[in-house]
């Protein structure tokens, strides 16, 4: 009777043995860090990407931890930093770049759609339309960055009037489900303030993470909007700020 091979040879890496490594009370939070890199390095090594196959569960929780390294990289320490750079991942300078990359990709598009507006009458089409409400939404909270203010005056697309008008009601495209849904979190978060005095829920907090997720969501909404790629109704950072929320500075 022959018995199974030790895993650690050099086969190619088998998703069936693919498992994001979670914290434990015998693991610190770098170990598991540690472990969780090891097995996507091992994935690029073995198919120069990290295109992680998206009909396996087992690739689907290891796709999510590395997009968390993304969301969370200014809590990453330099050394974690400098391993993902190796395996080519988006690493802040490199996703800043593309960021800029991406908006000036899109003024480029509005820029030809003045042009060709000039000559003949011609309808914006949706995307651009979005991208252009959103940078007038920027400019009304005063988030809109000032090199990107002085290329869209070009055009007098900006109103200095906008930012006289009432912005504390909801974004139109809110439904009033997603209005009592975020209500409802911040509702929580509200109550975890009066209890602790502060409003600063760790990422991993086991009593509600839901809302420890949901925090993080508003602060990378509040970032992407920053960065003209997203909006957020200016209510939500009212409400958020009200009552100390710490939400990312401009940069």
């Amino acid at each position: 009777m022959t018995t199974t091979s030790s895993t650690k040879d050099n086969k190619p890496m088998d998703s069936s043995s693919q498992q994001v490594v979670s914290f434990t009370k015998d693991r610190t939070l770098d170990e598991v860090w540690e472990e969780n890199y090891e097995q996507v390095h091992k994935f690029y090594l073995e198919h120069n990407h990290l295109t992680l196959p998206k009909d396996d569960p087992n690739f689907v929780r290891l796709a999510r931890w590395l997009t968390s390294q993304r969301h969370h990289r200014v809590s990453l320490k330099p050394y974690q930093l400098e391993k993902l750079k190796k395996i080519n991942y988006k690493t802040v300078k490199i996703h800043r770049a593309d960021i800029e990359a991406e908006w000036m990709s899109k003024y480029k598009q509005f820029e030809l759609y003045r042009r060709t507006k000039a000559v003949k009458m011609t309808k914006m089409d949706n995307a651009l339309s979005c991208w252009l409400k959103k940078q007038r939404s920027l400019y009304r909270s005063g988030l809109l960055l000032p090199a990107r203010q002085e290329l869209l005056q070009k055009y007098n697309v900006l109103d200095p009037s906008m930012k006289e008008k009432d912005t504390t009601k909801p974004c139109v495209a809110e439904t009033k489900a997603q209005r009592a849904k975020w209500m409802k979190q911040y509702e929580q978060l509200k109550a975890y303030r009066d209890a602790k005095g502060n409003c600063n829920i760790p990422k991993h907090y086991p009593e509600n993470q839901t809302l420890a997720n949901w925090c993080g969501s508003q602060k990378g909404m509040f970032r992407r909007m920053q960065q003209g790629l997203s909006h957020m109704p200016q209510y939500r950072i009212e409400l958020l700020k009200t009552i100390g929320f710490e939400l990312p500075q401009q940069k």
